[in-house]
């Protein structure tokens, strides 16, 4: 299972439901979820919260989902996280984890 598989593992879903819980700035607000994600929407609905499919994040979101593969959020996402909202991601960088790659990872 890729990594930003995780967020649509059903299996896994009290895990997620906690931790959209810890993100979101108040228990009411709502969840948006990148298009890439789509079934973590009937996760998140299913029990009982209020999500919906969204292109990018907007600041009306208590949270938004989605995978580190989402070209084109880099700036609206840190925006949307410097106003206080919550980011849940999914995602890796196997090409920079893959041992001949090692020292191109920075440290500290």
């Amino acid at each position: 299972m890729s990594h930003e598989g995780y967020l649509l593992h059903a299996g896994l879903a009290p895990c997620l439901l906690n931790a959209v819980g810890w993100l979101r700035s108040s228990p009411g607000a709502p969840i948006g979820v990148h298009p890439s994600l789509a079934s973590l929407v009937n996760l998140l609905k299913g029990s009982g919260l209020e999500a919906q499919i969204e292109p990018e994040p907007r600041e009306a979101l208590g949270v938004y989902c989605t995978s580190a593969y989402s070209n084109g959020l880099t700036a609206r996402l840190v925006q949307f996280v410097k106003q206080g909202g919550g980011l849940l991601i999914g995602g890796s960088l196997p090409h920079l984890c893959w041992p001949p790659n090692l020292a191109l990872v920075p440290v500290g």
